[in-house]
């Protein structure tokens, strides 16, 4: 006879059975190294690509102009859905059509973080905040 517990614990194990076959069979992605060189050919322009290869540091270069172009694509609405190499982020705008789009970055750490704004210029400043004294 099936209790409460005994169906509970059934389903655990379905479940833990069910997970072990996802990371078994690779379903769960893996992270990857693949060099900028490989990825860059498929989202950047020319301009961004020798933008890359002109950098002493290839990986921060290769993440300013991910991040910025990222952005870019976000702020026209359209994201990835639009070709990448369609827009060319290896300056500080991007005119598109009658629209003009403005793109700042920050560095810090190991981080970049890059914004867009269309048809006005702005300033980006970010505020660290420390959530334990909220």
């Amino acid at each position: 006879m099936k209790t409460k517990n005994s169906f509970l614990i059934e389903n655990l194990e379905n479940a833990t059975n069910q997970l072990n076959n996802l990371f078994s069979k690779n379903y769960i992605e893996k992270p990857k190294f693949v060099s900028y060189e490989k990825m860059g050919r498929i989202v950047f322009t020319e301009n961004e690509l020798a933008k890359i290869r002109g950098a002493q540091d290839k990986m921060s270069a290769f993440f300013t102009l991910w991040t910025k172009k990222e952005a870019l694509l976000k702020c026209m609405g359209e994201g990835f859905h639009r070709p990448a190499k369609s827009v060319d982020v290896s300056g500080d705008s991007f005119v598109d059509g009658n629209r003009k789009y403005y793109l700042r970055t920050v560095v810090f750490a190991d981080y970049v973080i890059s914004a867009c704004a269309a048809d006005t210029d702005f300033e980006m400043e970010i505020e660290f905040v420390d959530l334990r004294q909220l």
